[in-house]
Order: structure tokens, then C-alpha cells, then sequence
């Protein structure tokens, strides 16, 4: 104990030889790191060996087994335009059979292919001039509930992947995660149903097509078991890494069923995000809400730099991440379909949720030891209403219980005068803040925008450069014009933030925004903050004084010369704002007992404390939290074309909320702290410059954060200059403009070549360079690409009205593409009717023909023909009638340079480009100059698709 109270009193002696800006800086270091802790301490064991809670169905044979499945999902990209996914397809089918087949007792159970359904519908992507019609390959496996009359519960996950991941479409753009994770755990759900059958009705909806428009998800809504289904848990990714969270929720009722989710994750602000638009990327959710059904939207959110690329395969997670998603979906889907369950119909079908986790404890104690209760993480839900009840409670309750009690201090009791020195300290720092990060950003953009991707330095830069900023500005304020009061600035905090939560009421009631709890929870700090602050002020309470409190040591023998380094002046009484921040220590040296003399001071500094806990500490975790969730989900979106200032205005905003409540406890310590010595201001200076310096000159990816470019090969037959490349058409890659030229200078094809770049159209921040790409001939289909698409042209028995035939080799997904000069204003439409399609659909008078009626330009045409049986070798067209019958204005000779396009998605990633090897020209799945660059590419750089192919051939009918 005496060895304890030495280093006490060395600690305490030499705080006090360093300055308050030190202090301060140190502090903010320590609540960064604390905020790290709290947000990652549960995902580090979730991503490496999460075991689950000792109650969890999911046991380790059960996990080996998704884990076998997941490994055979993704063997190897299976788009829809693939032979990979036909394997998958039959593997999924296999799988759910062999499920069924170990239950005694399937009569309640039922596996449906769903080959009839197609979709006809304008795309919902940002090209509003495009349809589809696609013909799907859902797969349905259904356990009908105990009882009847309860709503059924859809669960959805797509089993399709891009062509350059083994595994979701952003925009132009899956992985392990997208989705074969999400495929692998509806297995487990089915067989955990199977034998522990659930009250309601339960539909997985093994879909396709989501990655080129969320079509399997529109198929299932024509098909009648859409009619059985009233909630849904769509399971997606919008990353590659990390824990599913929850994205979105329909309604307060479903919302409940995630409530209880272990180490549940997720806030309502994305959901917000979403439902202003800010974030453009979609899931099957939005499909399902619109069809009012109501449910939830679990994704991935990390790691987006892997999605969707090569890089994001079975090597990018791990049994954990597998074990946490089945157990959330588990428990979710158990929730939904229990008996308990509200009928959509309540009144709190069409009320909004607000939701966010909640940490309990600073760290997850189950990593330390499993017998020791794991507090972990819950969410918090409330309904929008309740929600909306309590903040508009708050907000006019909160100014008159102030107000009240100011009047009554002021002038009834006559013990509070309101000074008129230390004001505006708060709208000061506000502004000083905003100042400096709008330098700061400027300069940051200016010199190395990028670097947000890969590095957790800007975050550290910004915090500790405006850190020291109001540090400083505070300090003048004191010299200037010093406060001896801090009820000042907790008054000016907590009007601030009544203003906040006023409007974040209007966004409430206005557009049912939840995004704003976390102005409210700040302002119920700040209202109890100045509660406290006028605690002294009160004569009961300033009378009292505990006289002390006896804590006996057992080691009766002390050093009696242990406090003869206190400084005399502690022991003196001091004032109300100079009062010391840890009560008088003091001994007796007879019987050994260590004395707390409790004064006024001493109460005064325990309210500061807790003023600090519940303005600053509280409010402070959670900005960094919610600053680290949002910062990882948008950083490397900016390779997809995002605005760079999302990430930087998510760190700039984290910033001023967390350093704007310090004010008041900066210009305390301010007050009592000393000038810093010329050595810390040396090694604080260098700290903070080094800091800012390798921030502008690091290099801003990596090869575990690799650039994203955008991959595309066309191949325009219809062009004069498309023979002189031997077939082998034009290579772009879509990226950074100051990265994407160090690509391709690294690519054999491109040496002594002069390539060009231009910025993106759709994509401003983004070029989109082009060079001469290797022929895909013999690779892609046999023969030569020009081949491999033909379309022909003629005129119905009907005049006007056209008949055009498409012919695609090796292919599932032909376009068809309409000159813009067809139409002669923007009022003029075409019905196109789809007659027949090479997947052996031909539709005659006694069913009806898809057809769909608009202004479009192009129509994407998705074939159920089988590549695996060489059905779609261009025997068998689409056929496609063309007519007006509105009557709008149409130049009929400009329809007679229609153009058709044939995309080709299937590819096999080679070690070995094929300009290096001669001896496999036959096999298919090679793409020659995309196996280039997967093969030269920097290891910083990595690369996705671009559109519905990797290679794209067009032809013309007079071509």
C-alpha cells in the first residue's frame, strides 16, 4: 500500500509539471483510443474465432459444414451468364434435398424451382432510358408453420456473383459475403427449421439476378408464394469484411426481432442514408418494401475496397464471420416467425423504428474468459412516435426546468449572479473548429485526397491539429478576457444543442428521420450538465459536508516523510472554479488510516466529473463510434466514383462533436495548469507536424486496400477502325486519374501505344482510359467475335411495325440497342414485345406476350438457355417486335441502324496470361487482356466489372 500511495504522489507531482494543452492533447488520444477499443474489442473476436453465446444452435459440426458448402460455392465466379452458375445452382438444389432427405418428416416441407417467372420492367439504376427482361432461376424451399393463419417469413439471399468475384452490384459493380455466405447460412436455417418446426410459415428465396437489377427478388413477387409471406430478412453485402449489420428496417414491429441479436450491430442513420439518397447502392430490400412486405437489411459494410474483385474470396474471411451471421439470422429469423409476433396489421405496421447499438461494457469480457458474463452489445429500439414523444419532450421541457431554476437561484434566493466575463466561449470554439477543418480539408484534398483510403492517419491528423487549435484559442480567451465561472459554457452548450434537436424533431415528424438521436442524448447531457453546474449554488447543498470517510489500511506502517513533496497551497482553500479535480488527501500517522476529507471543493470537482461523464465521456464514445462505422463504410467508395468529402465530413463532424463539449473542462484546466516547457513544446510540435506531414506525402493504397478500377472490353463491329485491333476492340479501365495511367503503363500490350484518357460521364471524379485490348477470339466463344452476334431486321405483315431478330453465341445476355435519333421529342415511345427467347420460351396467343412500353434506348435480354449443354449457340434468337402504337412521333429509318450487343461474363483467373501461354486456346472462361492485367497490375490495385460484360461485342444490321 505504501509502495501504491509513492506512486500516487509521483504521478500526481509530476502532472503537475506539465502544461494544460499536453494534458489536454493526451486526453484526446486516450478517448480515441478508448473509442477503439469500445467499437472493435467484439469485432476482433467475431472476425477471428467468435464462438457464438454458449446457448447458440450453432455448433462447431454445424459450422464445418457451411463452411464445406462455402467453399464449394465459391470455387470460382458464377454470374448469371456463366457455367458456374448452373453448377451452383444444381449444388444449392442438391443441397436442400439432401437436407429434406435426413428428416423423418418432410410433409410440411417443399423445394420449387421457379423456371416459369420472368421480368420485364425499366431498370432501376441511375439509366433510366434501359429496360430488362430477364428469365430466372429462383429456387423456393418452404416450411409451412404449426399454425395457421400467422405470417409467413421470407428469407432472402442471391447466389449469383459478379464475374470478378468468387462470391453485389455498386451502381456499375461480390463476394464471399455477396452472397455465398448469406447462401450457406439459409442452408442452416432450412435444416435447424426442419427439425424444430417454426409457428409461421417459412419461404428461403434462393434468387438470382440481383446483381443486374435485383430481378430474382421481382420474379419472386409474381410468383403465389408471395402471397404467404408478410415479413423478410434480406441478407446482403455492401462490403467485404467485418460484422453484417443492421442497414434497414421497414417498420417498430420487425425492428423488435433484431433487438436481441448478440453483439447485434447497426444504427438507424444508415438507414436514413439510404432513405435520402446519399447512398445510391441497392439490395433486394428496397423490392420487398415496395411490395410492402415488412423486414430487415442485413449487410456487410467493410472492406468495400475487396468487393466485388478478385481479392474477395473465401481467403477474406474466416468460421467466425460464418458462425456470426447464422447465429443473428437465427435468432432474427426465430423472432419473426414465433407465434408472438405482432400481425403486420397493428398499429405499428407503418410506424417507423429508431435503433442503434448500445456498448455496456468498455471491453467484451469473453475475450478474456468464457466463464465471465460476455456484457456486449444490444440495440436499443424505440418506435418513431415514442421516439418523436420523447425528444419533443425534451425539448420544451428541458428550457423551462433551466429557466425555472435560474429564476428561482437568481432572484428568489438571491445566491447566483451571472457574471459577465467567460461568454461566448462555446459559439468561439464552434467557429475556430469549423475554420480549421475547412483548412485542413482544402489542404488534405489539394495534396493527397486518397489517403483516407488505406490509412487511419488523417482521422488522428484532423483530431489532434484542431485539438491543439482550441487549446490555444481557449488560452487566449483566458488571457483576454478570463471567466471564473463555467455555468456560462454549459449554458451556451445547451442551448446549442436544444437548436440541434429542435430540428432534428422537425426531420422527425417531417420525414421520420432517426438519425438525431445522437443530438439528443447530447442534449440530455448537457441539461444534466447545467443541472449540476448549479448545484453549489443551492444552500442545502452547500452546506453540506462530509466530514470523512475512514478506509483502513492493513499495513499499518507508512513512510511519515511520504507528504513532505505536497505543495502547501493544495491544503488551502481555493475557489469555486480553482477548486482541486481529487479531494484533499491526508493520513494519521498513529493508526495507520487513510482520511478523505470531503469539503466543498471536493463536491464541486466530484460534479465536475460527472458533468464530464455524461457531456463529454458518453456522448464523446459514441460520435467516435458511429465516426469509425461511417468513415469505414464510405472511404472506399470514393474508387466507385463518391464524393472524397463524405469520408472527410464524417471526421470533421466527429471532431467538432467531441472537442466541442470539452470547453468548459479545457478552460478549467487551462486556468489552473502551467506554461509548457520549450522541450514539450518541441516533441508536441514535431508530434503533430510529423503527423500532418505524413499525411499529405503517404501513399494512399495498398495491397490489403487496394484501388478499384472499373474493367470493360468492347469489341464495335460496326466501327472501321475495329479491324486494325484484330478483333480485340478497346480496354478500359474506369479510375483515379492519377493512378489509373500508372496501371497501365505496366501492361506489355500498352508499351510504345499512346492511350487516352477522359472523364467518366456518368462518374465526373473518375477517367475512364482506354487502350487496344487483346483479341478474345477462341477464348471467350469459338471462332472469331465476329461470330459470335448477329441481329436481322425486317418489317411486319403490320406496316410500322418491325420484327428483329438477335443471335447470340455462348451467351445468356443479349442487348438490344436503339438509336437516340428514333425518337423525335421526348414524348415519343415504342412498345417492344418479346416473342422468343433462345431458353426455348415462345410465346403465342394463348400466353401472354411480355411487352413493355418507353422511351428507351437500350433493353437488356437475359436467356434461360443452358451453357453447361450448349443450348446458347446461336441457333435460337430473341425476337423482339418493335411497334407504336401510341402514335408518337417516330423516325422510322433511324430504327434501321438498331444495334445488338452480346456480353460475355464468364471468366477463370489465371496465373498466367494468355499471351504467355499458346497451348489453351480452346478453353473457355479465358479473357486475354483481362488475364493481362490480373497478372501485371500493381499489387496496389485491383479491379471489378464495369457493365452486364467483360466483353462486350456489337454489331449493327447493316453491319
Amino acid at each position: 500500500m505504501r509502495f501504491c500511495h509513492g506512486v500516487v504522489k509521483w504521478i500526481e507531482n509530476q502532472s503537475r509539471r506539465i502544461s494544460a494543452p499536453v494534458v489536454f492533447s493526451v486526453s484526446i488520444i486516450f478517448l480515441y483510443g478508448l473509442a477503439i477499443i469500445t467499437t472493435y474489442s467484439a469485432e476482433v473476436d467475431t472476425l477471428v474465432t467468435y464462438r457464438g453465446e454458449r446457448s447458440s444452435a450453432v455448433t462447431d459440426a454445424a459450422l464445418e459444414l457451411m463452411w464445406n458448402d462455402l467453399q464449394n460455392i465459391s470455387a470460382q465466379p458464377h454470374s448469371y451468364n456463366s457455367r458456374a452458375h448452373e453448377r451452383v445452382r444444381i449444388f444449392v438444389l442438391d443441397r436442400l434435398r439432401q437436407i429434406a432427405t435426413a428428416v423423418s418428416d418432410v410433409s410440411f416441407a417443399e423445394i420449387i424451382e421457379d423456371s416459369d417467372g420472368f421480368v420485364i420492367t425499366p431498370s432501376d439504376l441511375p439509366d433510366e432510358k434501359k429496360a430488362e427482361y430477364f428469365e430466372g432461376e429462383n429456387i423456393y424451399a418452404v416450411i409451412r408453420g404449426n399454425k395457421n393463419g400467422n405470417p409467413g417469413v421470407l428469407v432472402s439471399a442471391h447466389y449469383d456473383s459478379v464475374s470478378t468475384s468468387f462470391g453485389k452490384n455498386f451502381i456499375f459493380c461480390s463476394w464471399t459475403t455477396d452472397d455465398g455466405i448469406s447462401v450457406v447460412v439459409m442452408l442452416f436455417l432450412f435444416e435447424h427449421f426442419l427439425s424444430q418446426r417454426p409457428d409461421s410459415t417459412i419461404v428461403f428465396n434462393f434468387n438470382t439476378g440481383e446483381e443486374m437489377g435485383l430481378l430474382g427478388a421481382k420474379q419472386f413477387l409474381k410468383h403465389p408464394l408471395f402471397n404467404h409471406v408478410k415479413y423478410f430478412l434480406n441478407i446482403d453485402s455492401a462490403g467485404a469484411a467485418g460484422r453484417s449489420t443492421m442497414h434497414r428496417a421497414s417498420n417498430y414491429e420487425v425492428l423488435k426481432a433484431f433487438a436481441g441479436v448478440h453483439h447485434a450491430l447497426g444504427s438507424v442513420i444508415m438507414q436514413d442514408v439510404f432513405k435520402t439518397g446519399v447512398m445510391k447502392s441497392m439490395t433486394d430490400f428496397s423490392i420487398y418494401d415496395k411490395a410492402n412486405l415488412k423486414g430487415l437489411d442485413m449487410a456487410y459494410y467493410k472492406s468495400r475496397s475487396r468487393y466485388h474483385t478478385p481479392l474477395d474470396n473465401i481467403r477474406s474471411t474466416n468460421r467466425g464471420s460464418v458462425r456470426y451471421l447464422a447465429q443473428s439470422s437465427l435468432r432474427t429469423v426465430s423472432k419473426l416467425s414465433s407465434s408472438r409476433t405482432k400481425n403486420v396489421t397493428s398499429d405499428n405496421a407503418h410506424v417507423p423504428g429508431v435503433f442503434f447499438d448500445c456498448k455496456w461494457s468498455c471491453f467484451d469480457f469473453s475475450l478474456l474468459a468464457d466463464q465471465i458474463t460476455d456484457l456486449g452489445v444490444v440495440v436499443i429500439a424505440l418506435s418513431m412516435n415514442t421516439f418523436i414523444a420523447i425528444s419533443l419532450t425534451a425539448v420544451i421541457v428541458g428550457p423551462l426546468a433551466i429557466g425555472g431554476l435560474l429564476y428561482y437561484l437568481i432572484f428568489k434566493e438571491k445566491t447566483l449572479i451571472l457574471e459577465r466575463r467567460g461568454w461566448l466561449r462555446v459559439p468561439g470554439t464552434l467557429i475556430i473548429l469549423v475554420l480549421t477543418n475547412y483548412v485542413l480539408l482544402q489542404i488534405i484534398s489539394a495534396h493527397n485526397r486518397e489517403v483516407i483510403y488505406t490509412a487511419d492517419l488523417p482521422i488522428l491528423t484532423i483530431f489532434l491539429i484542431s485539438a491543439v487549435v482550441v487549446a490555444i484559442f481557449l488560452q487566449v480567451c483566458e488571457i483576454i478576457s478570463p471567466g471564473s465561472q463555467s455555468l456560462n459554457i454549459h449554458l451556451e452548450l445547451a442551448l446549442l444543442y436544444w437548436i440541434l434537436s429542435l430540428v432534428g424533431v422537425i426531420f422527425q415528424i417531417k420525414m421520420h428521420l432517426g438519425g438525431s438521436y445522437i443530438f439528443i442524448i447530447q442534449y440530455f447531457g448537457s441539461l444534466i450538465a447545467c443541472g449540476l453546474a448549479l448545484v453549489p449554488y443551492i444552500k442545502d447543498i452547500k452546506s453540506h459536508r462530509i466530514d470523512s470517510i475512514q478506509l483502513t489500511d492493513r499495513d499499518n506502517s507508512r513512510d511519515g516523510n511520504e507528504d513532505d513533496n505536497i505543495d502547501n497551497d493544495t491544503r488551502s482553500d481555493q475557489s469555486l472554479e480553482h477548486a482541486p479535480l481529487l479531494p484533499a488527501l491526508t493520513s494519521d500517522e498513529n493508526t495507520g488510516a487513510w482520511t478523505f476529507t470531503i469539503s466543498d471543493q471536493a463536491i464541486e470537482s466530484l460534479i465536475e466529473l460527472v458533468q464530464f461523464i455524461f457531456i463529454s465521456l458518453i456522448p464523446g464514445v459514441i460520435y467516435l463510434q458511429l465516426g469509425f462505422f461511417s468513415v469505414y463504410s464510405l472511404r472506399h467508395t470514393v474508387t466507385d466514383g463518391s464524393p472524397y468529402i463524405l469520408p472527410y465530413a464524417v471526421i470533421s463532424f466527429a471532431t467538432i462533436a467531441i472537442l466541442l463539449p470539452l470547453t468548459p473542462f479545457i478552460c478549467r484546466i487551462l486556468r489552473t495548469g502551467r506554461i509548457l516547457s520549450l522541450q514539450v513544446n518541441v516533441v508536441l510540435a514535431v508530434a503533430v507536424c510529423g503527423a500532418f506531414v505524413a499525411t499529405l506525402t503517404k501513399f494512399p493504397f495498398s495491397e490489403q486496400y487496394p484501388m478499384k478500377m472499373f474493367y470493360e472490353q468492347v469489341v464495335d463491329l460496326t466501327s472501321a477502325s475495329s479491324d486494325n485491333f484484330t478483333f480485340g476492340g478497346v480496354v478500359t479501365l474506369t479510375g483515379i486519374p492519377a493512378y489509373v495511367p500508372r496501371v497501365m503503363a505496366e501492361m506489355p500490350s500498352t508499351r510504345g501505344i499512346l492511350t487516352s484518357c477522359s472523364a467518366y460521364p456518368i462518374r465526373p471524379s473518375l477517367n475512364a482510359c482506354s487502350y487496344p485490348g487483346l483479341s478474345p477470339a477462341d477464348y471467350v466463344a469459338p471462332g472469331s467475335p465476329k461470330e459470335w452476334i448477329d441481329v436481322v431486321m425486317e418489317e411486319d405483315v403490320t406496316p410500322r411495325e418491325y420484327i428483329i431478330r438477335i443471335y447470340g453465341k455462348n451467351t445468356r445476355a443479349l442487348e438490344l440497342i436503339i438509336p437516340k435519333d428514333v425518337y423525335l421529342s421526348s414524348e415519343s415511345t415504342l412498345q417492344f414485345d418479346i416473342i422468343q427467347s433462345p431458353g426455348g420460351t415462345n410465346y403465342n396467343s394463348s400466353k401472354q406476350i411480355p411487352s413493355i412500353s418507353g422511351h428507351f434506348y437500350a433493353i437488356d435480354l437475359w436467356a434461360r438457355c443452358n451453357l453447361s449443354g450448349g443450348k446458347c449457340d446461336g441457333s435460337v434468337p430473341f425476337i423482339v417486335r418493335v411497334s407504336n402504337p401510341s402514335g408518337s412521333q417516330i423516325n422510322w429509318e433511324a430504327l434501321q441502324n438498331v444495334k445488338a450487343a452480346g456480353n460475355y461474363d464468364e471468366w477463370i483467373p489465371r496465373l498466367v496470361p494468355d499471351g504467355l501461354d499458346e497451348n489453351d486456346h480452346t478453353e473457355i472462361g479465358r479473357i486475354p487482356a483481362l488475364d493481362e492485367l490480373f497478372h501485371y497490375m500493381p499489387p496496389w490495385a485491383t479491379f471489378l466489372k464495369r457493365t452486364n460484360g467483360l466483353v462486350k461485342v456489337i454489331k449493327g444490321v447493316r453491319s
